[in-house]
């Protein structure tokens, strides 16, 4: 039996002392140029701690921004702990092509005594989940000066567990952030966890500051993953209570430094690829594209480009840039217009919607932080024009556009996290919006709001909500005053990320991607039944996004599949 083996037939508890509790890295101090950091060797956590176990993270709010459970869901799976006998443990990334970002601090020699455990945390209940050990190779890459260290792991883990992009730009002052790892906790496990908070301070060397955010020994080689676009921005590296009076207690080496010493790491690994659907299950890849940029924040489909088919919009949140594409006839993708610079970085919703009812979408820019919300016209051409803005809520968690009354127009569902109440609203030709409806107490774990056609056959659009915690599925009609009806309930499990409607074939209208799985669930709704119609296995477990649409001259509905991590 080897030891890879052994290890994934055992629990950390039963490996006793060889595995925990782990010690935490032992940090030595690290040169930082003229920036002095204080003492490296202590935890540092400012006031109370505000560590979560990744599972049963509770949003925070940052700068006016809610970090949601989806973000931490998103980018926990591919963070390992990384274990020496003998030595205790730090914390680490996977990349991709079997490569883990830790610190240069975090390795020493004798690399055949060394391992990785992924899945190593509690679930909401507080029991401990199965985790998988894999075994470290070789130190592909080692930098002691700026602190940075590429381990290769054997056996391919990010085909299971994903992987991350990274940035290669600096960090940007108040950058919204998470860390997520696993410290040596006050019970003496190294459960992963997380905490959030934002970037303090930016330096011209290779350090950072982030403030907010609580840390022990074995955090060291956390990775510290931008809100804003998704993207490893740096690795925790040391801390001390130094500036703890001004919470900016952490620090790390960015991203930005690391790649531009490192003759392994490149910071664009993104892919696309669509599917054709068939019998409820997916069918041939009609198109594939790599070396997209993994910054891709927001993927929207709609009508664009003045044709028949379903067109996309990608928007960069990194660049402040965005893009209209169309789909032609066979599938393949290409460009509409120029590309758009300048935009805001900070949008937290683009929703599209036919304020006309002429077969052309507007575009809605929504910004949670400000209330700031614009909609614009397109033109079939790729352009921009914004005709109307709003001051709304901060709260609405997900805006939704479709047909859900018998109204001529279409209509805008917003849904409000902190009260779990659904609104309707109406939208006149020029695009005003008058409510209809408040939903009053429907969930507050809302983790998924789909519009399609689920049951109804054909006229109003229908609405799926997922709660993530539960695993529960609810489908809901919703009447011409605006109220919310529910037709049926599925218990399908929890670990679904993404959702899209359709027409899939076998009666299929929903397709959910099990992202732990590598699997997408095709669903059927009829009578106030819902069935599972087909599976579709062995898929990459590193999608980011899901796009269901008409993008091809074929009868039923393709699926268009977006990796920000893999080409």
């Amino acid at each position: 039996m080897t030891k890879r083996t052994m290890l994934r037939t055992l629990t950390l508890s039963a490996l006793g002392g060889l595995v925990v509790p782990f010690a935490g890295c032992s940090v030595e101090a690290v040169d930082v140029g003229s920036d002095e950091l204080g003492q490296l060797t202590q935890p540092t956590v400012c006031g109370v701690s505000d560590l979560q176990h990744v599972e049963s993270y509770v949003p925070e709010v940052v700068d006016g921004v809610e970090i949601p459970k989806s973000f931490i869901d998103e980018h926990a799976p591919m963070v390992a702990h990384v274990t020496t006998v003998g030595a205790g443990g730090c914390s680490g990334t996977l990349l991709g092509d079997g490569l883990l970002l830790t610190n240069a601090h975090c390795v020493d020699p004798g690399i055949e005594d060394w391992w990785v455990t992924f899945n190593y945390q509690l679930d909401p209940d507080g029991n401990q989940h199965p985790f998988e050990v894999y075994q470290i190779e070789e130190i592909v890459e080692e930098n002691s000066q700026i602190d940075f260290a590429i381990l290769r792991i054997a056996h391919s883990p990010e085909n299971r567990w994903g992987a991350a992009s990274i940035e290669s730009r600096r960090p940007v002052l108040n950058e919204r952030a998470a860390l997520i790892g696993h410290p040596t906790l006050s019970d003496d496990t190294n459960f992963k966890t997380t905490d959030v908070g934002s970037i303090g301070r930016v330096f011209d060397n290779h350090n950072m500051y982030f403030r907010s955010i609580d840390t022990y020994g074995g955090a060291s080689g956390s990775g510290i993953v931008s809100f804003d676009t998704g993207r490893l921005l740096g690795v925790n590296r040391a801390h001390g209570a130094h500036f703890c009076q001004n919470e900016l207690a952490n620090t790390g080496t960015q991203m930005f430094s690391i790649v531009e010493q490192s003759s392994v790491l490149d910071a664009d690994h993104g892919s696309g690829r669509l599917f054709s659907t068939s019998g409820g299950a997916l069918g041939d890849q009609l198109w594939s594209a790599s070396n997209w940029r993994s910054s891709w924040r927001h993927m929207i489909r709609g009508k664009f480009g003045g044709n028949s088919f379903d067109d996309l919009f990608f928007y960069d949140g990194t660049l402040g840039q965005a893009q209209f594409y169309t789909v032609n006839s066979s599938g393949a993708i290409a460009r509409l217009g120029a590309q758009f610079g300048g935009m805001r970085k900070n949008w937290t919703q683009i929703v599209p919607i036919d304020v006309n009812v002429d077969g052309t979408d507007e575009l809605i820019f929504y910004d949670a932080a400000t209330r700031y919300a614009g909609m614009y016209r397109t033109n079939g051409s790729g352009s921009l024009t914004r005709f109307l803005e709003f001051s709304w809520s901060s709260n609405w968690r997900f805006i939704r556009a479709g047909n859900f009354t018998s109204r001529a127009g279409n209509e805008l569902l917003y849904y409000d996290y902190t009260t779990g109440d659904v609104y309707i609203y109406g939208v006149n030709s020029d695009g005003r919006t008058a409510k209809l409806r408040q939903n009053t107490g429907i969930s507050t774990e809302i983790d998924a709001i789909v519009v399609g056609e689920f049951g109804s056959g054909s006229g109003p659009d229908d609405l799926a909500l997922y709660d993530s915690e539960t695993g529960l599925l609810k489908f809901y009609s919703v009447a011409a005053s605006g109220a919310l009806l529910e037709v049926a309930s599925v218990q399908i499990g929890t670990g679904f990320t993404q959702f899209v409607a359709g027409d899939f074939g076998g009666g299929a209208v929903l397709a959910a991607y099990h992202r732990a799985g590598a699997r997408t669930d095709f669903f059927a709704v009829q009578a106030g039944a819902v069935s599972l119609v087909d599976i579709t296995f062995d898929q990459r477990n590193t999608y980011g996004k899901l796009i269901g649409g008409n993008f091809t001259s074929s009868a039923g509905s393709e699926i268009f599949y977006y990796d920000r991590y893999r080409e």
